[in-house]
């Protein structure tokens, strides 16, 4: 289940959840997370700035060839690379920067996610973001964080909520025509969905990495104005997730289709995780049943990606 509550200010991450007659209880195994960004340095001039990498924010890239005469967009996996610590550089031109200047109601700083424009350096000349000949590659940058603590089964029957603030950079006038976007916003140069497309995400990792369950939260069409404020809902039903790990975060899908490349810039702010476990659960409740009875009617709304790799 995806919640969405527009705002003219950002919003504390925090996350209610009605349900029924639920006992709940505020301890459990996985962790919570807030995160603000105050306290980082934003855009530092120094490109070793390790502030992101040291709140435990990692990047990586998934490349896809763009052909979708046999598959759906993106097309086919052609590489990917993982598991590399977050930039955070003023004029980065890859994954991440903590920023500042952009209009905020509270605070200064926020997190700006862009595509990885160096994708992809000591491959071919045509890959990434540099292919010219059509179909044209697709880049799926993907800034993350990993909490590493296992789900047990004093979790089955959790529900992990992942908020946060967004926006897209403020509009620009152009230069040579004011009515014309000049900020780095995805879709200001006109590139819409799928071609161009901006997501938050939460997943269930198997310990071989595998995808069990993605959630996803298009912000793609976010206001350049206003924050507004998301929450993604995950709740934790099933056995089968046992061993599990949590990754969320944020990504980007850019076929740029060679040079100018494509604009793919949103802010992010006031990222949490907050963890709530319901005192009633049966573990032998069937799935469907305790889903109805903890989110209410029923109202589940989960992508289940058997054995599949992080990929779009």
């Amino acid at each position: 289940m995806l919640k969405k509550t527009l705002s003219n200010a950002k919003s504390t991450a925090t996350a209610a959840l009605a349900v029924l007659t639920l006992s709940v209880s505020a301890s459990a195994a996985i962790p919570t997370y807030f995160q603000d960004f105050e306290a980082m340095t934003p855009e530092p001039p120094s490109p070793g700035n390790s502030d992101l990498d040291d709140n435990g924010w990692r990047v990586g890239g998934n490349v896809f060839d763009g052909d979708t005469s046999s598959s759906p967009f993106p097309g086919n996996l052609s590489f990917d690379y993982f598991d590399f610590p977050a930039p955070n550089v003023a004029g980065g031109s890859s994954f991440s920067s903590v920023a500042t200047g952009d209009t905020v109601p509270s605070g200064a700083n926020y997190l700006n996610i862009f595509s990885d424009y160096k994708c992809c350096t000591g491959e071919p000349p045509t890959a990434g973001h540099g292919d010219t000949s059509a179909p044209f590659d697709v880049v799926n940058a993907v800034v993350f964080r990993n909490h590493d603590e296992e789900i047990t089964i004093d979790e089955i029957g959790s529900v992990v909520t992942f908020s946060f603030d967004y926006k897209r950079p403020a509009f620009v006038p152009g230069q040579a025509d004011p009515t014309k976007d000049d900020s780095p916003a995805i879709g200001a140069d006109g590139c819409n969905a799928p071609q161009c497309t901006a997501n938050a995400f939460i997943k269930v990792l198997s310990a071989s990495n595998d995808e069990l369950i993605v959630l996803r939260y298009d912000t793609t069409g976010a206001s350049q104005s206003d924050w507004a404020n998301a929450a993604i809902v995950l709740p934790i039903l099933d056995s089968g997730l046992l061993g599990g790990t949590i990754q969320f975060g944020f990504e980007t899908i850019i076929q740029s289709g060679g040079a100018p490349f494509k604009r793919s810039g949103v802010y992010y702010d006031n990222v949490g995780i907050t963890v709530q476990t319901f005192g009633l659960v049966d573990k032998s409740v069937p799935v469907p049943a305790f889903a109805a009875a903890v989110l209410g009617l029923g109202l589940v709304a989960i992508t289940v990606l058997s054995a599949r790799r992080r990929r779009v």
